[in-house]
């Protein structure tokens, strides 16, 4: 979601249907780090991987979006995987 409109709304949403007791967490298609970087504060949750298809989400979000973007201390439990395989 590249909207600072209503994304507290939908990445809460999407992060509510995740149990809260899930070690390990895969995010497909967040290249714009929102649900990782709120993943990451969780204290259960100890890796994250962001599988994303598309390197541009990822630098438009670093530029425009800051906010969502991971801080120094979440990067160590979260990964970021670029591409797709057939």
């Amino acid at each position: 979601m590249l909207s600072e409109r209503n994304q507290d709304y939908y990445h809460d949403k999407c992060i509510s249907l995740i149990p809260s007791f899930a070690k390990n967490v895969l995010v497909i298609g967040g290249g714009d780090n929102a649900i990782a970087s709120r993943l990451a504060i969780r204290k259960e949750v100890s890796s994250i991987e962001v599988v994303e298809i598309d390197v541009d989400i990822v630098n438009i979000s670093k530029k425009y979006f800051p906010k969502t973007t991971l801080s120094a201390e979440m990067i160590s439990v979260a990964k970021l995987f670029f591409g797709f395989s057939n």
